[in-house]
């Protein structure tokens, strides 16, 4: 696929794009909206994923070029990342708050930190509610109010995980807060893991070490070296459960055991966190510069094979340094303000756990070694074309490419910058391991290395910023492409949806820092800032360059005599001159062809320049003559559609007022007309004739009745009953007082919520 019809590709047609980009409010947010999977790109578009092939036998500039979208019912947020699983099965999809798993349809088909400090593990299989582990890289808020000076300590930006041989570093996880702070946790293992076995093996023999070596100079109870043959002792037995199960997974070099996180005892709790790191010494910053915020970390490492025997070393020296390989590890953390401090992991993490060590015995603070401060140039650039507010929407993004690890490609809100580390790496990498292997005895220890090894080389191959209308198109994603049959090895996307491929030279052509970055192969910046420039001038494709006229000024030439002889020396000097001359000569004739040139363009540039004056001139012209009428009928067209629409309203709001103020049929009126008497009938209104004061006088008149009664029995206890009333007759006379009781306060009730029901039908009408 070539350049042009890419652009042209249907995928990258996204109307409103810049509202899209700026529809999430949060500063300085990481984005990464393109993966590319194989031949298949995929582009996130909002709240929907695109996919197309990259290689298409028609053509994607045909009108058969064309994409899909995936179904994500589950996706209903604006998505700012996309990550790929390795197999390409699987695609995580990401919000500022949000996290969703996509299955990507087969090839060719023509972890995420939280800003609360958490970093979390799920089971999208089985349980993808509740994560499985949860990691705090700082500690837990307080419920205590008060006053903290730096805010941004408490928010982690980015997170990234080691690398390493036989060492603890690729079960480290590194987390960067927006203050700069990096923090470490170690080990972490998901629950479910696959882990190659030979990695295991070293691990298990490094610790195995270091505990022997910790036994036999362990000293008494309470002491450092007690502490730390426990600490490595613990090491020992989490490696060895590890070991357990992968001997029963499988074994050999180059398989892959099948292990789970061990779920009991000390080693089933949470790794503990160490750190800040101490950076040594401190990165340098801009003096002028507030945006010293942190964005990105991404840890890199080097492996290179031992180097070759020098002359006069023994063979027991050069079978030392020839043993393995070693690998160097680096960790990049970009800024806000471009800025990317280049730090070297010289000494290695630990695996700690929660409560293995007191607070009176806390571990020293780790350390990283600060090689170099990266200064990407956008900060004086900015600056001196007056545009330091971008600064603030700025995120520069870390990625390493998949093929050489030594390059690394930044993208921010300018453009796309290429750092290669790669002569660095070889020489202070090579010196380390020599000065590790062999001491005093290697030809460069590390002072030396250091001070002579050169820093990184830099450039700038994607700029976006145009210092006219001081204005950017932030990059959003950037993807190497590392497929022959496709004319470039770079993918960036803008934030207008606009694709700019990029065909890099090789890494060894990357200029210094400090060189001039405007040679880079930069795309129309007008076009990518507005997308539609009004005028593009003939002069902006080639800069031309005055040529220097000094070589070819006339050099006042010496008298001699006139009787001199002509000598071989003489003639020999006059046909150098002449050489020379006729080099000049034709310099000069390419000078005078190259202004030749460039007055014809200018001269076609005037020419139409003129013509869109004339054109400008015409067109203001025909707008001022007819400009009158326009406005009149413009103007008498807008009073008769605001009377059409005033007719409108009129004829809506006396529908509205009909529907809802409609005229009683005789039905209802007779019927609130005998509401009316029921309630004369029923509710008190002092006559003595209504349902409730009648019915309150009977109750009255039967508690005088019974209280009567009760005192006539107190009054003779020991009269005996009438003989004309019997036991039995008694026992008649006391149910029907009860039964009229009971049904008297019924009627009272019943009477009650009439009374109820006629109130609210009287507020309600």
């Amino acid at each position: 696929m070539s350049d042009s019809p890419l652009t042209d590709h249907p995928i990258f047609d996204v109307p409103n794009a810049n509202e899209l980009y700026y529809e999430i409010e949060q500063d300085t947010i990481r984005r990464k909206l393109l993966a590319i999977r194989g031949s298949d790109i995929i582009l996130a578009v909002g709240k929907s994923l695109r996919i197309t092939s990259l290689v298409d036998p028609k053509g994607p500039g045909s009108s058969k070029a064309s994409y899909k979208t995936l179904y994500t019912p589950h996706v209903d947020f604006n998505i700012t990342q996309i990550s790929l699983s390795p197999e390409g099965k699987f695609l995580a999809v990401a919000g500022v708050h949000q996290l969703a798993i996509v299955i990507l349809p087969r090839p060719t088909y023509s972890r995420l930190p939280t800003a609360d400090v958490e970093c979390r593990e799920y089971d999208v299989s089985s349980q993808a509610e509740e994560p499985l582990q949860t990691l705090y890289f700082l500690p837990q808020k307080s419920r205590r109010r008060g006053y903290q000076a730096d805010r941004s300590a408490e928010q982690i930006v980015s997170f990234t995980f080691g690398k390493g041989v036989a060492d603890w570093g690729p079960l480290t996880v590194y987390a960067l807060a927006k203050s700069g702070d990096i923090y470490a946790m170690a080990p972490f293992l998901p629950t479910h893991a696959d882990v190659p076995y030979q990695y295991l093996t070293y691990l298990e023999a490094f610790v195995k070490a270091k505990r022997d070596v910790a036994m036999r100079t362990k000293g008494p109870e309470g002491s450092s070296s007690a502490s730390t043959a426990a600490a490595y002792d613990q090491q020992f037995k989490y490696v060895s459960t590890l070991m357990k199960q992968a001997n029963t997974t499988g074994s050999g070099k180059g398989s892959v055991a099948h292990i789970r996180r061990p779920e009991s005892g000390i080693l089933a709790t949470n790794p503990v966190r160490q750190g800040p790191f101490l950076l040594q010494p401190e990165p340098a910053e801009f003096e002028e510069s507030a945006f010293t915020d942190a964005c990105d970390i991404l840890y890199v490492s080097y492996g290179f094979d031992a180097p070759a025997p020098e002359h006069g070393e023994s063979e027991a020296e050069s079978a030392v340094t020839t043993s393995r390989p070693e690998y160097l590890g680096v960790i990049l953390v970009s800024h806000v303000d471009g800025r990317v401090d280049v730090l070297l992991d010289l000494v290695k993490m630990e695996a700690m756990w929660d409560g293995e060590t007191s607070l009176e015995e806390a571990p020293p603070l780790p350390v990283l070694s600060v090689f170099e401060t990266i200064d990407l140039g956008i900060f004086s650039t900015v600056s001196h074309g007056g545009a330091l507010n971008l600064l603030s929407d700025n995120y520069i993004a870390l990625t390493a490419d998949p093929l050489r690890s030594q390059s690394i490609y930044a993208y921010h809100a300018f453009g796309v910058h290429i750092l290669d580390l790669r002569v660095w790496m070889d020489l202070l990498s090579s010196a380390m391991y020599k000065a590790n292997a062999m001491g005093k005895k290697a030809g460069m220890n590390l002072a030396d290395a250091l001070s002579q090894v050169p820093g990184s080389q830099i450039k700038w191959v994607l700029d976006t910023f145009s210092d006219e209308e001081k204005a950017s198109a932030p990059v959003v994603a950037v993807v190497p492409v590392n497929n022959p049959s496709i004319s470039f090895n770079l993918l960036a996307i803008t934030s207008a949806y606009e694709p700019v491929p990029l065909d890099l030279l090789s890494t060894a052509d990357l200029t210094p820092p400090g060189n001039d970055v405007a040679s880079s192969q930069n795309p129309d910046i007008r076009a990518l800032v507005s997308q539609r420039p009004p005028y593009v001038t003939l002069l902006s494709k080639e800069k031309y360059e005055v040529p220097p006229m000094a070589e070819f000024a006339r050099v006042p030439t010496q008298a001699h005599p006139a009787n001199r002889l002509m000598l071989t020396q003489t003639l020999l000097g006059f046909r150098e001159h002449m050489n020379k001359t006729d080099g000049k000569t034709q310099t000069l004739q390419k000078y005078v062809e190259g202004a030749s040139k460039r007055m014809t363009l200018q001269e076609k540039e005037l020419e139409r320049q003129v013509e869109a004056l004339n054109k400008a001139k015409a067109r203001l012209a025909g707008l001022q003559a007819s400009g009158q009428d326009l406005l009149q009928g413009r103007l008498k067209r807008a009073a008769d559609t605001q009377r059409e629409l005033s007719k409108r309203v009129d004829r809506l709001l006396q529908h509205c007022m009909n529907n809802s103020s409609a005229k009683l049929s005789e039905v209802e009126r007779q019927w609130f007309a005998e509401l009316a008497e029921l309630r004369v009938k029923i509710t008190a209104n002092g006559a003595g004739h209504s349902l409730q004061e009648r019915a309150d006088a009977v109750i009255d008149r039967h508690n005088l009745l019974r209280k009567d009664l009760e005192e006539l029995r107190s009054a003779e206890p020991q009269a005996k009953p009438p003989p004309t009333l019997g036991t039995v007759q008694l026992k008649s006379v006391h149910s029907r007082l009860s039964t009229e009781d009971k049904l008297l306060l019924a009627a009272k009730e019943r009477v009650e919520n009439l009374s109820a029901m006629l109130e609210s039908i009287t507020t309600a009408t």
